[in-house]
Order: structure tokens, then sequence, then C-alpha cells
């Protein structure tokens, strides 16, 4: 089976190199040092990037002007993109809403959308990889694979951008799973 990361790594890659563009300045964020943010917990183990905090919030895609993407990340250092390294990639088709519910697989819940992408990449402090995938991707990925990744954005403006996220990651071949909790940021609008 050819590996999924292959033709997703680049646009991922990108994601990263464009969260990564600026440095955090302090704010009136929440974090323990009081500057923009992502934290969350990677099984159980706490987590805070405070370099690198910045995202985008609906910017309409050039190839497709129905679509809008936001990006959101945050790094341990400013100067390791492959170490210590959150992303998430949302697209939306139309402008995302604030206090929505967009999630990587279906639902007909209340307050839940499935979005055309939520995807959270994360570098880890070993350098190795993990990705969430879409419930599209089913039928290509192996069985029993969690598809469940979520972001929230609750405010959007010259401040900064605040949300939510939490998701199941893989490594590259699908041996080992990393479950994301807690996932808060307050990142620097790019």
């Amino acid at each position: 089976m050819k590996k999924l990361w292959q033709p997703t790594l680049p646009l991922l890659c990108i994601v990263l190199l464009l969260a990564g563009c600026k440095k955090s300045t302090t704010s009136t964020g929440t974090s323990s040092s009081g500057s923009y943010y992502m934290k969350f917990k990677a099984d159980g183990v706490q987590k805070e990037f405070l370099q690198n905090a910045s995202g985008s919030f609906n910017r309409p895609q050039t190839t497709n002007t129905a679509n809008y993407a936001s990006t959101f990340g945050g790094t341990l250092d400013p100067l390791m993109a492959t170490k210590n390294n959150m992303t998430i990639a949302l697209v939306t088709v139309g402008p995302a809403k604030l206090n929505q519910l967009y999630t990587n697989y279906k639902t007909t819940a209340a307050g839940m959308l499935k979005a055309y992408i939520v995807q959270p990449g994360y570098y880890d402090e070993n350098g190795v990889f993990w990705l969430s995938w879409s419930d599209d991707f089913i039928s290509a990925i192996p069985p029993g694979t969690t598809t469940s990744a979520s972001v929230t954005v609750t405010a959007a403006g010259s401040s900064g951008i605040r949300g939510t996220f939490s998701g199941v990651l893989y490594n590259s071949d699908y041996s080992k799973k990393l479950i994301i909790t807690e996932g808060d940021f307050f990142l620097k609008m790019q």
C-alpha cells in the first residue's frame, strides 16, 4: 500500500513553514509566560509551544475561491522545524465560522461540521512525525485507524486567534497512535 504521507507531506511542510515565519511576541495570552502559545497534551503529557505561535484565518485559496484556508501552529524552538512542532490545517467550503466545531469525520451532531480538511501534524521531541487522516481516506488507511480530529476557532482578529483542538494521530506506518487532548491556542495573526 502506498503511504498516504507522500502526497500530503509537501503540503504539510508548506503549512509548517508558513506557521513558522514569525516569532511569538508578548501579548495578553494566558500561557505561563504571558505570550502567544499553542498547548496540548500528547498521550497525557503537557506540551507548551511559545515560539512561532502564529496562524492565519479564512484566507481564500487561489486555486478554488470557494475554499478558505486557516493555519495554526507553534514550536518549542524557533530554529528546529522538525522537532516539537504542532501545526493544524483547516480548509472549509466558504469562510470558517467562529465557535463552530470542525471535524475530519462525518457527523450529524448539532454544533459539529465536517470540514474539507482538518489535519493536525506534529513533530515530537524525537523528530517522529504524526498525522491525522480524514475519513475520506478510510479505504486507503489500515482497518481500525481512528479518524478523529477537530478544531474550533473562538476568536480571530488583530489581537490574535484563539481556539481549541484535539485528535488521534498516527506515525508514518500506522504502528503507533498518539492521542492529542486539551489543545488550546492563542496565536499571533499573520
